[in-house]
This record gives C-alpha cells, sequence and structure tokens, in this order.
C-alpha cells in the first residue's frame, strides 16, 4: 500500500491485511477511488450498494472487513456484515 492505507496503524496493515480474506467497503463511490488511487487492489474495494447489489452475503472466505468512514454507514449495513 502506499500513500496512507492503513498508514498510521502499521500494526493492523500486517495483523489484518491479507487480500485474500478481506475487502473494503465505502459508503461512496468517491472513498472508493481514493483507496484505489492509494494502492489498495481495486478488486477488493466496493461501495455498500454495488457489493450487497451482487452478493447476498459476504463470502466465507472473506475473513476481515475494512469499512471507510464507519461513522456515515446506515444501520441497516451494519446488520448485513
Amino acid at each position: 500500500m502506499k500513500n496512507g492505507f492503513l498508514e498510521g496503524y502499521p500494526q493492523y496493515k500486517e495483523e489484518f491485511w491479507h487480500p485474500e480474506e478481506a475487502i473494503v467497503l465505502c459508503y461512496t463511490n468517491k472513498a472508493c477511488d481514493v483507496l484505489k488511487s492509494r494502492g489498495v487492489d481495486a478488486n477488493r474495494v466496493f461501495t455498500f450498494d454495488s457489493y450487497f447489489y451482487e452478493k447476498e452475503n459476504i463470502p466465507k472466505a472473506i475473513k476481515n472487513i475494512f469499512v471507510d468512514e464507519f461513522s456515515m454507514m446506515p444501520t441497516s449495513w451494519l446488520r448485513r456484515i
């Protein structure tokens, strides 16, 4: 990762960021674009709407879910994850 994704939290990056078993969910497309520009794999970054429109549930292979701007997330989305 470059330019800041989990930059202030290197202990979390090492412990939790394993791209094959993690996804990043964002509130807006702009947030997704920013994370992609910072080096996050584009195949792992989704808006909540786009992710849950295509999938009913989160696959068991996904062990970690990173949520960008958690405070903006509606309660209905919190229940989904």
